[in-house]
This record gives structure tokens, C-alpha cells and sequence, in this order.
């Protein structure tokens, strides 16, 4: 089949998931022949993660270019569901496994559901006078940047906010840029700079952080069963992450 002009394809064992800004398509990864193709007549679709079971997807439409998250089965390329409501200028990431999705947002404030947005405002009243909180530079205006973990039940059609991350609470001196983020093996990895943090995917505690030469400058990184592939101009690298 023709393939519209596409922004991200999602491989794996079994599927290719082609994201392109009105289309979503499914294919075979063996034999390359279409499952489904979902056609958009107002939404438009922007930065995707999957699980395996369900594509994640960040949204926005012909009338609203603010982004939210929207849930569609791998299976089927139904709609399963909205997880973040449109109101984000820009959904900077995402990554999915086993149910859970991060979402990288520019505004953490106000992805955040009542219960952790009081824990949100809690930790910057406490914080106000120390130097552990930053200014929020990496945020759109008037917000501060960072992540926000969604457990999906795939049953139920539902998701719940479980922890969020502020990236403005980074106690760096220097603005190490911008974030991005990759989920594999029950954990979050948080690029900024040349540091990449780790966190437990499941209840977000840190695990540790590391600087890696050449991160600062890269081109495309991942992580698969805790290596971490750094792609540069010239050089391509894998470092072995600690558990």
C-alpha cells in the first residue's frame, strides 16, 4: 500500500505503527500489510508511545493546537480513550510499557490532576526559600516543564495520574536544556544536558543519575535492556547503565 508522507514509525515484533499528522496506520512488521488505517477529519496527531497493546498519542485539532493525550487499541485502531485533556502547547515526549505512559509536558501545572496538583503546590511553597527549586526555564509561559506518569487500564477504558516529576526542582546551577524521555525495562530515563536521571516507572522514586559523554550533543538516543545507544554526527556509542 502507499504510505502517506509520515512523522514516527513504531516497530516492534509484531507491528508498525505509522503516525502521520491526519493518519494513523497498522502494519504487519513480517509481511508489511495493512491491519487498519484510521483517517482523521479534525484531529491532528503529533508525538506517539506504545505499549504493545495501546498507540499513545499526542492530539490537537484544526480549531485548538493545544495538545492532549488520547489513547487508540493496537489491535483494532480504535479510540479508547482520553488520558490529558487539550491544554498543553506542546507534549515534548512520551513512553509507554505495561500499562504505564510518562508524558514530558510543558506545563506541569496544569496536566495534573487535583490530588498531585496540591502535592505540586505544597513542594514549591516549601521550597520557595531554598535553593533545591529552579526557576521553571525549561516550561512555557508561566509553567515550569516535567513529567507526568499515567497508569492505563486497558479493560476499563480509564487511566489514574499516579507521581509527577518537576524538572524545574532540578538543583542545577546551569540550565542543563531541554528534557527528553525513554521508558524500557520498569524505568524512566531523563535526558537534560550531558546528565541522564533514572527513575522507578512504577512509583517514580530516583534510582540514580549519570553524566554521558556525548548526550549534550546527540542526534537520536534510546535505551533498550538497560544500554543506553547515544547517536552523534560522527559516532555512535552504548554505555552500559548501572541497575
Amino acid at each position: 500500500m502507499d504510505l502517506p508522507e509520515f512523522d514516527e514509525a513504531l516497530v516492534d515484533g509484531k507491528h508498525v505503527l505509522i503516525v502521520a499528522l491526519t493518519s494513523l496506520t497498522r502494519l504487519d512488521s513480517a509481511s508489511l500489510e495493512a491491519k487498519w488505517a484510521l483517517q482523521a477529519k479534525d484531529d491532528r496527531f503529533h508525538s506517539s508511545a506504545t505499549d504493545g497493546k495501546t498507540l499513545f498519542i499526542a492530539v490537537s485539532t484544526k480549531r485548538n493546537r493545544s495538545q492532549g493525550l488520547r489513547a487508540y487499541t493496537v489491535a483494532r485502531g480504535g479510540k479508547a480513550g482520553d488520558i490529558l485533556a487539550q491544554g498543553q502547547s506542546t507534549i515534548l515526549g512520551l513512553g509507554a510499557e505495561d500499562g504505564m505512559v510518562t508524558v514530558l509536558v510543558e506545563d506541569l501545572a496544569s496536566a495534573l490532576p487535583e490530588d498531585l496538583s496540591r502535592d505540586y503546590q505544597l513542594a514549591k511553597l516549601m521550597a520557595e526559600d531554598s535553593d533545591d527549586f529552579g526557576g521553571g526555564s525549561l516550561g512555557g509561559e508561566g509553567g515550569s516543564a516535567g513529567v507526568v506518569a499515567f497508569a492505563w487500564d486497558a479493560g476499563e477504558k480509564r487511566s489514574e495520574a499516579k507521581w509527577f516529576l518537576d524538572l524545574s526542582a532540578s538543583g542545577l546551577e546551569d540550565d542543563p536544556g531541554e528534557a527528553s524521555i525513554r521508558v524500557d525495562s520498569g524505568k524512566l530515563y531523563v535526558a537534560r544536558g550531558a546528565m541522564i536521571s533514572v527513575y522507578d516507572l512504577l512509583s517514580g522514586r530516583p534510582l540514580g543519575e549519570a553524566a554521558v559523554p556525548g548526550l549534550d550533543d546527540f542526534v537520536a538516543w534510546d535505551v533498550a535492556d538497560g544500554a543506553l545507544l547515544v547517536a552523534e554526527e560522527t559516532r555512535l556509542s552504548v554505555y552500559e547503565l548501572p541497575d
